[in-house]
């Protein structure tokens, strides 16, 4: 739980940037159904803690902070190719929260 609490709000505030900054409407649209479906996985999380009685961490770990900031400062193509590349990881690697 510890781990996949901060990986849905990173999933989440990641597939905003995408929404808003990617060039293809293919990006743009995985980002609005990571927005979708991190948000539900947060919210069945926080109810599964909250039945644990187990404190969720209301920050982004080190390695999402440092990825949302790269793909801050890009726009367009250069973001679609960073934004995708980090998903295929981010899943790949059960990073993910889902």
């Amino acid at each position: 739980m510890n781990d996949a609490a901060p990986g849905a709000m990173a999933e989440v505030e990641m597939g905003h940037m995408a929404a808003k900054q990617a060039q293809s409407s293919e990006v743009k649209k995985f980002g609005e159904r990571m927005i979708l479906d991190h948000t539900k996985a947060g919210d069945e999380l926080k109810q599964l803690a909250s039945t644990k009685k187990v404190t969720l961490p209301a920050m982004l770990n080190p390695k999402n902070k440092e990825t949302i900031e790269k793909l801050a400062k890009l726009k367009g193509a250069e973001f679609d190719r960073e934004y995708v590349m980090e998903m295929v990881a981010d899943h790949e690697e059960g990073r993910s929260c889902v």
